[in-house]
């Protein structure tokens, strides 16, 4: 079984690259676009029910709930901050993108190798505990 989790981000493009490549370990249920969607989103998800967001992209299977919250490199610390704080009962593993490691060059390397962060990432948290591991 996929473990069921959300993308939060700018990038529909990459998004549904993530989408793709994390399967079959990780089932993407929703992309979330902006911060303010993300806080009334994330905390229905959370509660296993649906929400309403703007991007069509992710399977909207919340038969599992959802068991992390990836945040992409579009959003600057104080972006993922104001994400992460309105969802103030989180009790699930938040990603970051880790500003200070190279950034991935925009090609299929490229994003192999940030699959491979994310996933690597995703492998060491601890689900069900509200924390944040950057990739």
């Amino acid at each position: 079984m996929s473990t069921p989790v959300v993308i939060v981000g700018q990038n529909p493009n990459l998004a549904t690259h993530a989408i793709k490549y994390l399967a079959p370990e990780y089932e993407v249920v929703a992309f979330v676009e902006s911060p303010e969607e993300a806080a009334t989103a994330i905390p229905a998800f959370l509660a296993g029910e649906d929400a309403a967001v703007e991007s069509p992209l992710g399977s909207k299977n919340l038969s599992n709930g959802i068991k992390a919250v990836i945040v992409g490199g579009t959003y600057d610390d104080a972006k993922f901050k104001a994400a992460k704080a309105a969802v103030p009962n989180s009790t699930v593993p938040w990603l970051q993108y880790d500003a200070s490691k190279p950034e991935p060059t925009h090609d299929a390397a490229g994003g192999a190798e940030l699959i491979a962060r994310i996933k690597a990432a995703l492998a060491g948290v601890d689900f069900g505990t509200d924390s944040v591991t950057l990739y």
